[in-house]
């Protein structure tokens, strides 16, 4: 787990993880991270349970995925917007980071086209 903020919370349910970042610059744990971009801070949540994303943030964030996605290009659709990952490895864990824009509560949906 890493934190940079002034409160956090990261639990660990069967089945997801759930992040939650306030006044900060990064939270990360069970395989996920929500990173703020900028200068400033920001607050962020993340839920990802059963194979399903919600997510909200009042400003640009980076969030990265467990890489469980096999070969092709990866795509995560967030309201009208479709974001392109890129795959890296940090830590020793194989990720996807998708760059964000800032949004309001909603599902996330990532699919894999080749």
């Amino acid at each position: 787990m890493e934190f940079d903020g002034t409160y956090g919370v990261v639990t660990r349910e069967e089945g997801g993880v759930i992040l939650f970042l306030g006044s900060g610059r990064l939270i990360s744990g069970g395989g996920y991270r929500l990173e703020v971009l900028g200068e400033e801070v920001g607050s962020a949540a993340l839920s990802a349970k059963n194979g399903s994303l919600r997510l909200t943030a009042d400003s640009a964030v980076l969030i990265s995925v467990p890489d469980d996605f096999g070969r092709g290009r990866l795509i995560m659709s967030v309201g009208e917007n479709r974001i392109e990952g890129r795959r890296v490895e940090l830590g020793g864990e194989k990720l996807v980071v998708f760059e964000l824009p800032e949004t309001n509560w909603q599902s996330a949906n990532i699919e894999n086209v080749e």
